[in-house]
């Protein structure tokens, strides 16, 4: 059996032969169909059980059934497609809006995830209020399609939702006793500026330039910022948001082992009290709870001793020099390339 996701008041379910008979019921209604235009109209036991063997037949499609409090009322799909339809008997509660939210926070749970697509007759102003409040924006201009129940054709709202405006809408939040870490954002830009722009930070990462361009943050926020991929920055704050650093990843999926890289840097007022070490262990382990990584690495500049007791009080353990290619590492901030420790923390077991 596959997955079930479970809500407030929904259980998501695979679909199983004895909703055949329910989906007729509710399918046979011209008020669904009008809406569905690849529906057969009028929807027979036949059409229903054809349904599900395809089903069965591509294990890749991803299609539930919505039960509340055990009674089959609803459709969703995830993948290729997101769609749903619901027995009219429940429209008005807000069931819809559950159940989108539990398939769409599972689909983009993968860090793969390609844009989710659907589509939407446009006189379908419910559905179309459902995909919009989700994050579906519209995806080319409307298209005709024809619909078996009305007999005709009519316009089709292509829609898309990318992981990058997924994750806009549901930022990922992690909070420690004393840190917030969220998504940098354009917002952060001057307080990000504040801590890059010391030169004892900048020297201390690969890409920063000293003296720092005003104009340099706001790109590198831009080029950076989680998208809920393989690579990301974060914002590092105190618990009133003022935000002192930041803290990000990045890593080769393709890689074997497949590892990530740990970035991260804090503004030298906050120097000495800790607060890098707890916002570490707590990065490590969103990225361990997210992502399939066999360990994290990092490296710190040997003359930076004090980057090095951050890791190592997170359980980072040094990678013997034969290990890895060089031990030299590079800053935009520095002349020369100076020698470099290396670290690696292994997925805890």
């Amino acid at each position: 059996m596959g997955m079930c996701l479970t809500g407030n008041r929904l259980v998501l379910r695979p679909l199983e032969p004895k909703d055949c008979a329910e989906m007729v019921r509710i399918l046979a209604d011209p008020v669904i169909s009008y809406w569905v235009p690849v529906l057969p109209f009028p929807y027979t036991a036949s059409d229903a059980k054809g349904f599900f063997n395809l089903l069965q037949d591509n294990p890749h499609r991803q299609v539930w059934a919505i039960t509340l409090k055990e009674e089959f009322i609803v459709l969703i799909e995830e993948y290729p497609n997101f769609g749903f339809w619901l027995d009219p008997a429940f429209w008005g509660q807000g069931l819809i809006s559950e159940a989108a939210d539990l398939v769409l926070k599972k689909y983009f749970s993968d860090p793969q995830a390609s844009p989710l697509l659907a589509s939407v007759r446009l006189q379908n102003q419910r559905s179309m209020r459902v995909l919009v409040k989700n994050g579906f924006a519209p995806n080319g201009p409307p298209v005709a399609s024809y619909s078996k129940a009305l007999r005709q054709s009519g316009p089709l709202q292509p829609m898309a939702l990318t992981p990058d405006q997924w994750f806009f809408l549901n930022p990922v939040f992690i909070e420690t006793q004393r840190l917030q870490i969220f998504p940098l954002a354009q917002v952060h830009q001057d307080a990000l500026f504040g801590c890059l722009a010391q030169k004892q930070v900048a020297r201390n990462l690969a890409i920063v330039p000293h003296p720092l361009p005003r104009g340099f943050v706001g790109r590198f926020i831009e080029a950076a910022r989680w998208k809920g991929a393989w690579n990301g920055m974060f914002a590092l704050a105190d618990k009133t948001q003022n935000v002192i650093g930041m803290i990000g990843f990045r890593a080769a999926p393709l890689s074997a082992p497949v590892a990530a890289d740990l970035v991260y840097a804090i503004h030298p007022k906050q120097w000495g009290q800790g607060l890098m070490s707890e916002a570490v262990n707590a990065f490590c382990a969103f990225l361990f709870q997210r992502y399939p990584l066999e360990a994290i690495t990092a490296e710190h500049f040997k003359d930076n001793p004090g980057s090095g007791r951050v890791i190592q009080k997170a359980g980072f353990m040094p990678i013997p020099v034969q290990s890895h290619p060089s031990e030299m590492g590079k800053s935009a901030a520095r002349l020369e390339p100076a020698p470099i420790t290396r670290y690696r923390l292994m997925r805890p077991a």
